[in-house]
């Protein structure tokens, strides 16, 4: 599975283990106070139950990537210790979280969770960028970095009692969305828990709602500084709020490969992380001619005073020795199918087809000898259409090229399907 975002570290960050015989509840001047307060996360499938005596065991889930492990000694006699998954409300939270029952028992010795991941249940983040929370009483989540196996591909972390737990990320980066329509513009922002220091003394986190990094620059397309990369095919982009986010705007078909944006933030003194997302454009447009299809086609739309407009394209315009399919609905009304009609009868409301093969324009009509309106049917479909963001659907019909005047008439098929982002 290609991975789609992919952090590289530039500096050190410190990764603790916590203490595990510290308990969050309980009043600690040494514990930090002043994190976000977030609502219990709900059951999320069923829980799990297993008896574990005082010779120590493990529980796992079926199908769940975490497995709690408790040594000998770490209870006193038999008991049921039921694991039930819920949300995760942990700022920065990946995975689900899971709740240990019964709520009274006692630990006599830490267990451990250990988090079995996979390159894509991080993406846009870092093993060393994790940790794991506790959510108190009161709402508010403390939290501590956990050195993480990258061998093995485990996070690891020591529990002192029954809790809502959850693993977090640190730092990350997210685009708005993975995967791109053309001609859509998106923003793609570097975040990270405010309260993560990178101290090796500081075991505990009051963890925040993740901000915006503030220092991020060197933002790069594909390698090339944005302020140098003048690559349309690969799409545009312009820096934001003194280079804190990017706007990116997608070409109009995709490149045929991901497009690669990076940035550099500061997260503490002297580390420094490199940032990397890797951007997938939807290749999935298509056009077909007389028989002759394009696939990963242009796209161009627009919506101007009420009258839809579209090509789909070899080329991304009319151009000779390549194909394309156009379409024009007057008086659009959204998601619907919309057949060809006369524009001398449907004044304001006319719907057309036309298409290119390369060297001869065909049109979803002709007139006859006695010059009666003649056309073979077609149809375009809307299927989802959010104004200002998103249209999709497909076009087909017969369509018709005529030659010495309305003696020779050819007739061909012609289809498109479409999805992409309308201004």
């Amino acid at each position: 599975m290609l991975r789609l975002h992919q952090i590289l570290l530039l500096g050190l960050l410190a990764c603790t283990q916590p203490d595990a015989t510290i308990e969050p509840d309980t009043p600690d001047p040494n514990i930090p106070s002043g994190g976000i307060s977030t609502e219990v996360g709900q059951p999320k499938g069923s829980s799990f139950t297993r008896m574990v005596g005082p010779a120590g065991g493990e529980i796992t889930l079926p199908g769940s990537p975490v497995t709690f492990t408790f040594p000998a000694g770490a209870l006193e006699k038999e008991t049921a210790i039921t694991v039930q998954p819920i949300e995760n409300k942990a700022p920065g939270g990946v995975e689900s979280g899971y709740r240990l029952l019964p709520a009274d028992a006692t630990y006599k010795k830490p267990i451990t969770a250990t988090w079995n991941y996979k390159d894509e249940d991080i993406i846009g983040s870092t093993p060393d960028a994790l940790g794991l929370a506790v959510q108190q009483a009161n709402g508010t989540w403390l939290g501590w970095a956990i050195t993480p196996d990258k061998v093995k591909k485990q996070a690891m972390a020591s529990i002192s009692r029954p809790q809502d737990i959850a693993f977090f990320e640190q730092f990350f980066l997210r685009p708005e969305n993975p995967q791109v329509l053309p001609n859509e513009s998106i923003l793609v922002k570097p975040y990270y828990l405010k309260n993560f220091s990178g101290d090796p003394e500081e075991k505990w986190l009051a963890l925040t709602n993740p901000e915006e990094s503030g220092l991020a620059s060197n933002w790069r397309i594909n390698g090339v500084p944005v302020r140098e990369h003048a690559n349309a095919d690969l799409g545009l982009a312009v820096e934001h709020d003194d280079g804190r986010n990017l706007e990116y705007l997608a070409p109009p078909h995709s490149p045929g490969s991901t497009v690669t944006i990076s940035t550099q933030i500061m997260i503490a003194e002297k580390t420094q992380l490199l940032l990397v997302t890797n951007l997938s454009i939807y290749g999935g447009n298509t056009c077909t001619v007389n028989g002759n299809s394009v696939n990963n086609a242009f796209v161009s739309l627009a919506n101007a005073n009420g009258t839809l407009v579209g090509l789909v394209s070899e080329k991304g315009a009319v151009i000779p020795g390549a194909a394309s399919v156009g379409f024009t609905i007057e008086n659009f009304s959204g998601k619907g199918t919309y057949e060809v009609n006369e524009a001398s009868t449907n004044p304001g409301k006319s719907i057309g087809i036309n298409a290119y093969d390369g060297s001869k324009a065909y049109a979803h009509f002709y007139r006859s000898d006695n010059n009666q309106w003649m056309s073979g049917g077609g149809k375009i479909t809307i299927t989802d259409y959010i104004p200002g963001k998103l249209i999709a659907g497909s076009v087909s019909g017969t369509l018709f090229y005529t030659q010495g005047g309305k003696q020779q008439v050819k007739s061909i098929q012609s289809s498109a399907y479409f999805r992409a982002w309308i201004n």
